[in-house]
């Protein structure tokens, strides 16, 4: 994909998904417009970019942005399973074991939701 993508064809991508669950209010128009319109269209790799935002949404602890971020991971290819589960492991010497094992967690249900 090349940085002039679309709001919504970076939400497809990052999402694998085609339903915005904020679709038509403000703070879905507003995450939309600069999280996928700005932020999915900077200089980083797909790969960086998908890197920190599994990181981020393992850190905070909310399982929707972490599950739908593992979902996208896998499914766009991204990262493959084994590449997550190492991701897990190092946000757990950084982050804490709790946080890792969230993660572990959320990538062994999206694996299992996936076959």
């Amino acid at each position: 994909m090349n940085p002039q993508n679309t709001a919504h064809q970076n939400f497809l991508y990052v999402n694998q998904a085609e339903t915005a669950p904020l679709q038509n209010t403000p703070l879905g128009e507003a995450a939309m417009d600069f999280v996928f319109g700005k932020i999915w269209n900077s200089p980083l790799s797909w790969r960086e970019k998908r890197l920190i935002s599994l990181t981020c949404a393992a850190i905070s602890g909310h399982q929707l942005p972490l599950e739908t971020h593992v979902r996208g991971a896998l499914k766009s290819g991204d990262f493959s399973a084994d590449d997550l589960h190492a991701v897990a492991l190092h946000i757990a010497a950084y982050a804490g074991f709790p946080v890792g094992a969230g993660m572990e967690g959320m990538v062994q249900k999206v694996k299992t939701d996936l076959k």
